[in-house]
């Protein structure tokens, strides 16, 4: 897993939001479609849950750092799509890889959705 500040520098200085690709045939409501599925979803909040529960391991500069990263995320995908829902989505994902960054909790499912982004997708597939 990558570490929290070299999230920050992917965020930063490879303008990893700005370059995901969002096919035309699947529309940002597409996307955020495929995000809501069930199974999807369910997978999501089963992690976020996990982690969520040991947050309280999370160090005070961890924890803003997340934060930093989350709202970074947030910004720059507004900024490109103007839309805040996706924007809210994208700023979740990070969230999550942050969090599951700063506990050193190995997660191949966010493993995965890291590694979409950094080949240009937005997640929306288990």
């Amino acid at each position: 897993m990558d570490s929290q500040e070299s999230l920050l520098r992917l965020l930063s200085d490879s303008r990893l939001v700005e370059s995901l690709n969002v096919d035309p045939e699947s529309s940002v409501e597409g996307i955020l479609a495929a995000r809501n599925s069930e199974t999807f979803s369910s997978r999501w909040m089963g992690i976020f849950k996990s982690i969520e529960s040991q947050k309280s391991k999370i160090s005070k500069v961890q924890s803003e750092l997340s934060t930093k990263i989350r709202e970074l995320a947030f910004l720059r995908a507004y900024s490109r799509w103007k839309s805040s829902d996706l924007a809210a989505d994208i700023s979740d994902d990070f969230g999550l890889i942050a969090d599951t960054a700063a506990l050193g909790v190995n997660e191949p499912w966010v493993e995965a959705m890291l590694g979409k982004y950094k080949h240009g997708e937005i997640p929306s597939t288990p």
